[in-house]
């Protein structure tokens, strides 16, 4: 058999057969009542920013596509950064409390700009935990060091990169927002043929 050849024992090639049918099964068919159901049990990224929030309608709606748009040093790298932090902030202070990835395909995530941002929400979070004694607890175990421990960054150095990573990503527990900056990246330095850039 092929598995001998290749010297897979044969559990193990049973095992990635039955791992390979699982993927292909095609989705299933949800009513109209349950997605829209299922739309409202999700929480948004909000950020601590009203305008930011004015702006995505309530926030980044997870499961959603949020394409950012705009000119070189326009803002939109700040602002992704700012929604992986965002993603991280503690269900009681009406965040996500979940995990968020950066797939970084140009080289633009900045560390420092991030830790300075995640000081400054977990500072925000403690303030408003001192109006409100019994979220204290919550914002306890909140600091700089939990948001970054939440914020997951892969350097993609090509589009495949780019495919390996949003891959992986799902494995990644709790996880409410994932971004990729930028889409465009490689494909603006993509040699190969058209078509297979199209079919990226």
């Amino acid at each position: 058999t092929a598995a001998t050849s290749m010297r897979v024992r044969p559990d193990k090639a049973q095992a990635l057969l039955e791992e390979v049918a699982e993927g292909s099964k095609p989705p299933p068919w949800h009513s109209a009542r349950e997605l829209e159901a299922r739309e409202h049990q999700r929480v948004p990224v909000v950020s601590f920013c009203r305008g930011i929030d004015e702006l995505l309608e309530g926030g980044a709606k997870p499961g959603k596509v949020l394409e950012v748009c705009g000119g070189p040093g326009a803002g939109k790298t700040q602002l992704l950064l700012q929604l992986c932090v965002d993603a991280t902030i503690p269900q009681q202070f009406c965040g996500a409390g979940g995990t968020s990835v950066f797939i970084d395909a140009d080289g633009s995530f900045a560390p420092s700009r991030c830790a300075q941002l995640a000081r400054e929400v977990a500072k925000h979070v403690h303030r408003l935990a001192r109006k409100k004694p019994e979220h204290q607890q919550a914002a306890s175990s909140y600091s700089e060091d939990a948001c970054l421990d939440a914020i997951h960054v892969y350097r993609a150095l090509d589009h495949s990169g780019v495919v390996r990573a949003l891959a992986q990503a799902s494995k990644i527990p709790n996880l409410k927002l994932l971004v990729v900056d930028s889409v465009a990246a490689h494909l603006r330095t993509f040699e190969g043929d058209p078509g297979e850039r199209i079919r990226i």
